[in-house]
């Protein structure tokens, strides 16, 4: 008689969490439904330096949290991020828990007011957020609240990403809890040149993963049309 294979909710949020992933990657996130009961979830805590474009540095503290460690996959999923700071200019004190499925790239500010850029976690998370295009959601803080606006109001000095997205990418720039501006530069330093700027370009939605009955149901079928710029 075969042996049932039960999925754990570990199992399915990995699934519905992932970027497009081969047959194969599938069916070791099958197989990763043996996780140990024992290892559970942690918070990571540490703080990283944020360079701001009129030069001042800010020190924003960093709060992930993950799920048990898969050994099949040797990794943790992150399930959910706070970001917290002092407001240089006011000396309020800020803390935001990040909406489910949405990564931190740009913290800075114009005329003392917050901005915040953040990516779409997976292509999954990109179509819920309605395909932003270009592939951005910008949050601004006023009155004590966080609140989305067009991308088109993004002041046009922020053109550098300056937090890295998601606790994965600091493990090895971390230093006793602490990632410098020096560590950042490094990180982005290691990427594409397309992940070390806010790009202002409209992007080609299916490209990203977009579904066309998302496109459709907002009136943007014109966007699949666009020449995606080549990398």
């Amino acid at each position: 008689m075969k042996k049932k294979v039960m999925l754990t909710p570990l199992t399915l949020t990995l699934l519905t969490r992932r970027r497009a992933l081969s047959v194969n990657t599938w069916i070791l996130l099958v197989v990763a439904s043996g996780l140990s009961a024992c290892d559970g979830g942690r918070t990571l805590e540490w703080k990283q330096e944020a360079p701001l474009t009129d030069g001042r540095v800010i020190v924003v503290d960093r709060y992930s949290e993950q799920g048990p460690h898969s050994r099949t996959l040797n990794m943790r999923m992150e399930i959910g991020q706070e970001l917290a700071f002092t407001h240089p200019d006011t000396g309020e004190r800020i803390r935001w828990r990040m909406m489910d499925g949405l990564q931190p790239y740009m913290l800075d500010f114009d005329q003392r007011v917050p901005y915040y850029v953040l990516s779409a976690y997976t292509v999954a998370d990109y179509n819920r957020w309605d395909c932003p295009n270009p592939p951005y959601l910008v949050y601004r803080y006023e009155h004590g609240e966080w609140n989305r606006t067009p991308f088109e109001k993004l002041p046009t000095q922020f053109v550098k990403p300056n937090l890295m997205p998601m606790a994965k990418s600091y493990e090895k720039y971390i230093d006793n809890g602490y990632v410098s501006v020096r560590a950042l530069e490094s990180y982005f330093k290691s990427k594409r040149q397309e992940y070390r700027v806010i790009g202002r370009e409209k992007v080609n939605p299916k490209a990203e993963g977009c579904l066309p009955d998302v496109l459709t149901r907002l009136g943007r079928q014109e966007e699949a049309k666009i020449n995606y710029p080549s990398n």
